[in-house]
């Protein structure tokens, strides 16, 4: 059980780790923690940086050729963030790695025109619940009116 816990919080303070001291004001960090339900993964997020605030989210995921793609909806007080994260999808059994990128793909109410990219690293336990904990670091550009 605590391997479970352990190797989760070593990715998210390896991507801590790399932020500098004084990041500007247009960096962030989110970090997400998602179980597998019919279809889908639902979970909740933490976000600092030019964003600061946490609750729901859900993603998609799909795996081609070794290559994963997630599909996240971020919401937020003012409205949906869109995210894709994608990257190498590395199995090592009850375990999966995927050190990849993210996109912010658009947003709705004071989100909408929303940019922004950066570093993905994600750590998933595939036995009995699925689970995924990951940590996002980049940059983000909001639109009018959102700062």
């Amino acid at each position: 059980m605590r391997k479970i816990i352990i190797l989760p919080l070593f990715f998210i303070a390896s991507v801590l780790a790399a932020l500098p001291a004084r990041a500007e004001d247009k960096n962030v960090l989110f970090v997400f923690t998602f179980h597998q339900v019919v279809g889908k993964y639902v979970g909740n997020f933490n976000v600092n940086g030019i964003l600061s605030e946490s609750g729901e989210a859900e993603s998609g995921l799909m795996v081609v050729n070794g290559i994963a793609k997630a599909d996240k909806i971020i919401r937020m007080r003012g409205g949906n963030i869109y995210m894709t994260v994608t990257g190498p999808f590395n199995v090592n059994p009850p375990y999966v790695t995927v050190n990849g990128q993210w996109t912010l793909t658009g947003g709705t109410g004071i989100y909408d025109g929303i940019s922004g990219g950066g570093d993905a690293v994600i750590f998933g336990d595939l036995r009995s619940v699925i689970t995924f904990s990951g940590a996002y670091q980049g940059r983000v550009k909001l639109p009018h009116g959102a700062d």
